[in-house]
């Protein structure tokens, strides 16, 4: 029986032992179960991607010519998508076996900036995008395009001024997970579409700080894990909900992660018995992912930047939090009842 349980920086050191800051996705169901992540290489002054077994032994570089990250398995597990070069290129994608590399060009840049890799389709023959329209706003959102060549773009989501951040496809393939941010780069939510760009659905009640990270959907289909504050006066924590907006609450990780600012447990250290554990969620939940706004660049990797229109909002860092599937991380968390949400005052 497959158990579903989530990879996190916080989880990531405290529980498995790994070293370093950086974020995960297992590989999908395959003859090594390899994962991916990314840690901070001061030598580039970024993130750099790497494949590891489960246990955490043979760490391999995935891509040598500077920084990358978000790094996502295609369905068969061949390929990964990364974002990395300040190319302009519209995706960037490294054979798992070989180290061979290829880039996607997009289609039009003079109207269409792209950002494509955030997820695979069941298929492997789709990615998907959060672009920004340069000439028409009504352009900017999500998007997929072909893996194959970068061709065939399809609109889904539509948010002039704002960003779109993509999550995932649901496991049906049938919607797509999305954070949407306003014109300031403030998250206004996480959304739920249909592929086809109908039935568009806030998850998210008024007054929920939630993060620029996309979400993730469950292996089942019917939760989404994402990042958020209750309010203003909260840290960051892991939440959960059902697909349809129902049953939000936040998870239980100890010793408080989500907690008041004026509570020192929200932010502490402690000892598992046998070495030190930092658990600060603050900083875990920074590494999944946030988005920022500047006035004259976009980070489509950490530590570098490529010019845009001003005022434009900026690629989001870090990772994402995702779903996987026969890991032991996180069980002492999911032994204890979930936190019911608090009462949200006020709009966004």
């Amino acid at each position: 029986m497959k158990r579903w349980l989530i990879t996190v920086v916080v989880t990531t050191t405290a529980v498995l032992g790994l070293t370093g800051p950086g974020t995960s996705q297992a590989k999908v169901p395959g003859p090594n179960g390899r994962i991916v992540f990314t840690r901070f290489d001061q030598s580039v002054g970024g993130v750099v991607s790497y494949t590891m077994n489960p246990d955490g032994t043979q760490v391999r570089q995935l891509f040598f010519s500077g920084h990358s990250e978000w790094p996502h398995w295609s369905p068969d597990g061949r390929q990964i998508s990364i974002f990395c070069c300040d190319d302009g290129m519209a995706a960037h994608i490294v054979d798992v076996d070989t180290g061979g590399f290829r880039e996607l060009a997009p289609v039009d840049p003079n109207t269409l900036e792209e950002h494509c890799g955030f997820a695979w389709s069941l298929d492997g023959q789709r990615l998907v995008c959060g672009n920004f329209g340069l000439t028409d706003p009504r352009q900017t959102g999500v998007w997929t395009i072909r893996s194959s060549d970068g061709g065939g773009l399809i609109q889904i989501t539509s948010n002039p001024g704002g960003e779109d951040n993509p999550g995932d496809f649901s496991p049906d393939e049938k919607r797509l997970v999305f954070a949407r941010l306003d014109q300031d780069g403030q998250a206004i939510g996480i959304f739920v579409v249909r592929v086809n760009g109908t039935g568009l659905r806030q998850l998210t009640p008024p007054g929920m700080v939630v993060d620029g990270f996309g979400g993730s959907w469950s292996p089942t289909g019917d939760h989404i894990l994402f990042v958020a504050r209750a309010d203003q006066d909260h840290r960051r924590a892991i939440w959960e909900v059902n697909a349809d907006g129902s049953g939000l609450h936040k998870l239980p990780i100890s010793p408080a992660c989500g907690g008041a600012y004026a509570d020192p447990r929200s932010h502490a250290s402690g000892r598992d018995g046998r070495r030190t554990v930092r658990r600060s969620c603050s900083r875990a939940s920074r590494h999944m992912g946030r988005s920022r706004t500047s006035p004259s660049s976009t980070r489509t990797g950490a530590g570098s930047s490529r010019s845009r229109t001003p005022g434009m909002p900026t690629r989001r860092t870090g990772g994402p939090i995702r779903w996987v599937e026969d890991l032991t991380a996180l069980r002492a968390a999911r032994r204890r009842p979930p936190e019911p949400a608090p009462p949200v005052v006020g709009g966004p």
